[in-house]
This record gives C-alpha cells, structure tokens and sequence, in this order.
C-alpha cells in the first residue's frame, strides 16, 4: 500500500469518526428549559453544518481512494490530505 492510499485511509477513518460523534451529538434530548433549548439549536446548526463539511470531505476521500491511480493522484492525494489536515 502506498503511503499516499494510507494517509486517505487514515484520514477517512479520522472523518468517519468525527462525524459519528457529531451525528450522537445531534441525537441527544433537548433539555426542558426553554434558554437551554435556545442555547441547544444554535449549537445544534453549528453541529449541522459540521456534519455537512465532514460529509463532503469523507466524499472527497472517497473520490480520491476510487479513483487512485499511484502514478497520478499520488501528489493530489498528498496535497488533499495535507489540505484537509490544516483545516481541522
């Protein structure tokens, strides 16, 4: 396995977990109190639109492994990796 195909591996495990953990997040009860709800919907739609780019990096990754061809996408895969690592 190339180097490059472990690091999309790796980064798409990392993703898979994140979002995951989001998702849970987004399942959980909302309190009886009604700040506390009002407090939980803001949090909830930052959790939304975490989970939406989440999604979209996991597709990118997909993509990416799909589509592999070692002499090719090596250097694209490098550079996404290393993209989406600065962004977290």
């Amino acid at each position: 396995m190339t180097e490059a195909r472990q690091q999309l591996l790796s980064l798409q495990l990392q993703l898979q977990t994140r979002l995951e953990k989001v998702r849970t997040d987004l399942k959980r009860l909302t309190s009886a109190d009604s700040q506390e709800q009002a407090q939980q919907r803001e949090n909830d739609e930052v959790l939304q639109e975490l989970e939406k780019h989440l999604s979209d990096e996991l597709d990118l990754v997909a993509f990416l492994r799909l589509h592999e061809k070692p002499q090719v996408n090596t250097g694209i895969a490098v550079l996404v990796v290393t993209i989406l690592q600065r962004n977290d």
